[in-house]
C-alpha cells in the first residue's frame, strides 16, 4: 500500500510539473503573439509612431549655410515622380516644401506621409487647382478645407500655409485664406520646368536667380516633372559650392512677398 501511495504522488508530481510547463510555453507563445501583432500594427499604421515635424534644419554632409538660405518648394503633387524627388532630397540631406493638391494626397497618402517622416514641409495647393479668383468664396473655403482634411488623413500635420495655383489671388482670396487660418506663400524664382525645357537650363535659371532668401518654385507633379527630378541634384550642388543651404521660408518672408505681388483691388 504503501508503495501504491509513493507512486501516486510521484505520478501527482510529474503531472504537477507538466502542467506548469504547458502553461509556461502558451505564455512565451501568446507573448510573442501578442508583440508580433503590435508590430504588424505599427507598421501597418505610421499615425501610431511618432512623426518628427521639423521646424528647423541645418543640413549634413557638407553643407555650409554661411551665405544664407533657400527655399526649395515643389508644387502640383504628390505625383508619379515624387518619390524620386524625396530620394534626391534624402540623398543630400536636404529639405524642401511641397505645395499638395487634395485630390491626389487621396491616391498617394503614403507618399504625403513619408514627406513628413521625413522632415519636409507639406502644405495646401487646394482640392482641384483652381483659378482661385474665379470660384466664390464657399468654393474657396471648400477647396482649402477638403485639402487640409486629406493632407491630415495621410498622417501629416494639418498645414499652417498655402499656395494659390498660379499664383492667382487678390484681396478677397488673402481674406478667405487667413480666415481659414493660413498664411499664403508665393514665390521669387519661377525655375519655368513647366515649358518643357531641358534639365540644364532648368539648373542654370535657377542658379543664376536664386541667391539668400529666395523661395524658388518647382514641380513635382507637372508634366515635365521628369526633367526636373533631373536638374534636382545640378540645382542642390550648386547651391552647396555657393555656401547655401536650402531651408524653409520665413512668415516675414512671406508677408513681404505679398506686399509686392498682391494687388490692392478687390476680385
Amino acid at each position: 500500500m504503501g508503495g501504491r501511495l509513493f507512486t501516486g504522488v510521484g505520478d501527482g508530481l510529474r503531472m504537477a510539473t507538466a502542467l506548469v510547463l504547458v502553461a509556461t510555453s502558451t505564455a512565451f507563445v501568446a507573448s510573442v503573439l501578442t508583440s508580433s501583432a503590435e508590430s504588424l500594427d505599427q507598421a501597418r499604421s505610421p499615425a501610431k509612431r511618432n512623426v518628427h515635424w521639423a521646424t528647423s534644419r541645418r543640413p549634413a554632409g557638407g553643407w555650409s549655410c554661411d551665405r544664407g538660405t533657400v527655399t526649395l518648394t515643389f508644387n502640383d503633387g504628390p505625383d508619379v515622380h515624387t518619390r524620386a524627388f524625396l530620394r534626391v532630397l534624402d540623398h543630400y540631406d536636404a529639405t524642401a516644401e511641397f505645395f499638395v493638391i487634395g485630390r491626389k494626397v487621396r491616391r498617394l497618402r503614403p507618399v504625403v506621409r513619408r514627406m513628413a517622416a521625413e522632415g519636409h514641409r507639406v502644405y495646401n495647393q487646394t482640392w482641384s487647382h483652381p483659378i482661385l479668383p474665379d470660384l466664390s468664396n464657399r468654393q474657396v473655403r471648400r477647396e482649402l478645407r477638403r485639402t487640409q482634411a486629406a493632407i491630415v488623413a495621410a498622417d501629416a500635420p494639418a498645414p499652417t500655409v498655402m499656395r494659390p495655383p498660379y499664383g492667382q489671388m487678390g484681396r478677397r482670396i488673402l481674406r478667405l485664406v487667413r480666415g481659414e487660418g493660413l498664411a499664403a506663400e508665393l514665390w521669387t524664382v519661377d525655375s519655368r520646368d513647366w515649358d518643357g525645357r531641358r534639365p540644364g537650363l532648368i539648373a542654370r535659371r535657377v542658379s543664376r536667380l536664386a541667391g539668400p532668401g529666395a523661395i524658388v518654385q518647382l514641380h513635382d507633379g507637372a508634366g515635365f516633372s521628369h526633367r526636373t527630378i533631373k536638374a534636382l541634384p545640378r540645382i542642390l550642388d550648386d547651391l552647396r559650392r555657393r555656401g547655401l543651404c536650402p531651408g524653409f521660408a520665413t512668415a516675414h518672408r512671406r508677408r513681404t512677398l505679398l506686399r509686392h505681388r498682391v494687388p490692392p483691388r478687390t476680385r
